[in-house]
């Protein structure tokens, strides 16, 4: 593997078996997570992903194997729809939260905590209410569509959050257009904000999904065009065209950095770029390998 893909997609995958549309029960996506980090795929391998609701099981689990080396865990929150069930949410992810830690001792920690915000319009105040979890990385998931980059700007602003966008789901309804999402990127990027994506980027480049009906975004496409939005100041119809390359040999990556249309992005802003963009999640972890291997890429 050539340096300039490994800057970019070292760590990439958060893996999130357990969700959708794997919906793995806990044991066998926590067994898969423990393959991956003893076989070829530990590069690409960030953190498990589960619910809070479900870090009690995941704590006996852990127990019972007692991993020879420490399990990162992204916990995603209850969240809520409007100001009570959002703060009942809350309150049982801090009980979760502390007794897990109490119970894995130096077997997982947590690293990072989500939660979607219930709208964008009430960001200051949802923002307000995470700041008892600022001893973890505090991703705060905000919405497609009207006010999403004032909640953006919000995030920045607090100097602790972190932010997290849906780039697809089980609906096609769940997949922002390439704009949305340039315009998602060149937010974060201009405001310093660092980010995470999750759902819908099994593939490492755009393709059509015959079961929904659409064009899927690509995970290649996404750090690269996050890579040069860093490094350039691009506009969004650039990196929508970055967002859009379906070809890999739009895409060229070596030792000295990678060059994507008439961008240039070079070794030490692609390792930059990974304080911009931390991770996908995704549910699969062969998937996504498999069609970098396929789009001729060398990962081995």
């Amino acid at each position: 593997m050539n340096l300039a893909l490994a800057a970019l997609l070292t760590r990439a995958i958060d893996y999130a078996g357990v969700f959708p549309p794997a919906k793995l029960e806990l044991a066998p996506a926590l067994e898969d997570y423990s393959r991956y980090r003893r076989g070829p795929e530990d590069w690409i391998l960030g953190k498990f992903v589960v619910r809070t609701a479900q870090l009690g099981d995941l704590a006996r689990l852990i127990e019972q194997h007692s991993p020879a080396e420490p399990i990162a865990i992204s916990a995603v929150g209850s969240s809520g729809v409007d100001r009570a069930s959002w703060e009942t949410g809350l309150e049982a992810d801090v009980v979760a939260l502390n007794a897990f830690e109490l119970s894995v001792g130096e077997f997982a920690t947590i690293d990072a905590y989500e939660s979607r915000l219930p709208n964008n319009e009430e960001a200051a105040e949802w923002i307000r209410d995470l700041q008892g979890f600022s001893g973890v990385d505090v991703f705060a998931e905000v919405a497609w569509g009207a006010g999403q980059g004032d909640a953006m700007a919000v995030a920045a602003e607090s100097e602790f959050i972190n932010i997290k966008a849906r780039t697809g789901g089980e609906a096609a309804t769940a997949f922002p257009t390439s704009e949305e999402l340039a315009g998602f990127i060149q937010g974060a990027a201009q405001l310093g904000l660092t980010f995470k994506v999750t759902a819908g980027l099994h593939h490492a480049f755009p393709h059509r999904d015959p079961h929904l009906g659409l064009r899927m975004h690509g995970f290649v496409p996404v750090f690269a065009a996050t890579a040069c939005a860093c490094t350039h100041d691009l506009t969004i119809r650039e990196i929508t065209a970055i967002l859009d390359s379906e070809s890999p040999s739009d895409f060229l990556f070596s030792d000295r950095g990678l060059i994507v249309q008439n961008w240039t992005v070079g070794l030490d802003d692609l390792a930059d770029t990974r304080e911009c963009i931390v991770a996908f999640g995704s549910c699969s972890i062969d998937e996504p390998l498999e069609t970098l291997r396929r789009a001729g890429l060398d990962i081995d």
